[in-house]
């Protein structure tokens, strides 16, 4: 199917239609032929909708915005495929039920008043964008997402329904979760659960994150096990001051893995056998480097409180740094 991106003009008549023009004819967007393709995209955003035209047997090419209708409850009429992005964000929805069952491009429907996400595309080629819904499921979320699946700021207690296949970031931080479980296998770009105050277990979380794994600002996390085997990027638990030690966390970090001020952190047993990047443990308790990884790409970082480690044997072709504690409270305030 071609993709056509330019916005087609309408013409809103006052006994209610929705005029545009297209290959030389007049149409009306709520009286269409079935099976009707729109070559463009459509923009109904910020019209004051109280329903949506009824394009339910219509494809659209392009995109179709909706958003910012603060009277829409409901995406009945809404097209049947959209070949570009769909976009539903700030009106009133309570459900998805009616979205399109296809979506070539991303489709956003922040700011609602969701509870799960039932009727939403069963595949959709870009991201999926629904952060501020009130959501206390991911059920009836995509099975497959090309791009990134962005679920922040919801109130959801664990991953159960989320996607099969992430092909870019998964992000769910501040969700309030106590559990990961039901999160995808494997995660093709970054996987960010930081700043959940309630999760105390990484038990559930995908086994492979090809790009940076966050679990950071995670008061009650008391374990890093479950966490992903093989991170590609950067791993940071940092500021998880109920982590004793490494025990559980991923046998191999591409990048850096971070670790700094866990004020219980004594102990460096259960760290990554090799790190790509740098390894910072600095602003904890250390009072040995036994366990520390036997290769770190970057340096390793630690502060002043480990005075009997100097002569301990530490990792292999890394650079040793200690870090003043100014240094560590900045970092803090950051």
């Amino acid at each position: 199917m071609a993709t056509y991106k330019t916005c087609i003009k309408l013409t809103f008549t006052k006994d209610g239609r929705i005029l545009f023009t297209q290959d030389g004819k007049e149409y009306d967007l709520n009286h269409l032929p079935d099976g009707f393709v729109i070559k463009g995209s459509i923009n109904l955003a910020n019209k004051n909708l109280t329903r949506l035209p009824d394009l339910s047997k219509a494809i659209i090419t392009g995109d179709f915005n909706c958003s910012y209708n603060n009277k829409l409850k409901s995406l009945e009429g809404a097209p049947k495929v959209v070949g570009g992005d769909f976009i539903c964000a700030h009106c009133q929805l309570k459900s998805l039920k009616s979205a399109p069952k296809m979506v070539g491009g991303s489709f956003h429907c922040p700011y609602n008043q969701l509870k799960d996400l039932e009727g939403a595309p069963k595949e959709v080629g870009g991201d999926f964008v629904c952060p501020h819904c009130q959501l206390k499921s991911l059920k009836g979320a995509p099975s497959l997402i090309g791009g990134n699946f962005h679920c922040p700021y919801n109130q959801l207690k664990d991953l159960k329904g989320s996607p099969r296949e992430v092909g870019g970031n998964f992000v769910c931080f501040f969700c309030q979760l106590e559990s990961l479980e039901g999160a995808p296998k494997v995660v093709c770009g970054d996987f960010d659960c930081s700043h959940n105050n309630k999760l105390k277990s990484l038990k559930g979380a995908p086994e492979k994150v090809c790009g940076d794994f966050d679990c950071s600002f995670t008061d009650k996390l008391e374990s890093l096990k479950g966490a992903p085997k093989v991170v590609c990027g950067d791993f940071n638990c940092s500021f998880t001051d109920k982590l004793e030690n490494l025990e559980g966390a991923p046998r191999e970090v591409g990048g850096d893995f971070n670790y700094f001020y866990n004020k219980r952190l004594e102990s460096l047993e259960g760290a990554p056998r090799e790190v790509g990047g740098n390894f910072d443990c600095s602003g904890t308790q250390l009072k040995s480097l036994e366990g520390a990884p036997k290769m770190v790409g970057g340096d390793f970082l630690y502060d002043y409180i480990l005075e009997e480690a100097e002569e301990q044997k530490q990792p292999e072709k890394i650079q040793t740094k200690k870090i003043p504690l100014n240094i560590i409270n900045k970092q803090k305030e950051r």
